[in-house]
């Protein structure tokens, strides 16, 4: 053993917690949330023993992801491969929990989307544009109101032309948008 404790060098006061076991599990564990709804674990589960943190998530009635204010921010260690819920099987409600806890942790989105969940949003930077892809991952058609940046002096999406599912109004963009469909905005600076 390296340390004493895991996780060592003081990641265990930024996360607020430490391991208390480590098993693998079968995929089809779920992670229950403290505040209801469930997320699926892969592979392993780090059951977790809080000291400062706060639990939010159990799997079989132990801690499994806990959520610690530490300086200025915020940290979460997740005792579960999540991030196999957005990868190879993805699972709208593990994407939701990831974009929610981003938003809770004060990160700004490039683009407002109401409704907020069930959306991805990609953006490739350049000089004179942006190049914004969302893709709705809701599991149902959606319209929805997108509102971009002051920093954009136009928005538009040249897939639908002049096309009624898209209808702007100042800096918000109402579009219609089908199930898993992709759609690429360009926001000209």
């Amino acid at each position: 053993y390296l340390r004493h404790m895991i996780p060592g060098h003081g990641l265990d006061q930024l996360f607020g917690c430490r391991e208390a076991d480590f098993v693998a599990t079968r995929d089809g564990d779920q992670l229950a949330l403290t505040g209801g709804g469930e997320l699926p674990a892969f592979r392993h589960l780090q059951y977790l023993e809080a000291t400062t943190g706060q639990v939010i998530a159990t799997c079989h009635d132990r801690p499994a992801v806990v959520r610690n204010r530490y300086g200025q921010g915020v940290a979460e260690l997740n005792g579960a491969y999540l991030s196999r819920g957005i990868q190879t099987d993805p699972d709208p409600a593990t994407l939701d929990y990831l974009v929610c806890f981003a938003h809770d942790a004060g990160v700004s989105p490039v683009l407002e989307i109401a409704p907020r969940p069930g959306f991805e949003v990609s953006v490739l930077t350049g000089p004179e544009a942006d190049v914004l892809v969302l893709t709705n991952r809701s599991g149902a058609a959606t319209e929805a109101a997108l509102t971009a940046p002051a920093r954009y002096r136009e928005v538009h999406c040249p897939q639908d032309g002049n096309n009624p599912r898209t209808v702007f109004g100042g800096n918000t963009i109402r579009r219609r948008f089908d199930i898993f469909e992709t759609a690429v905005l360009f926001g000209m600076k």
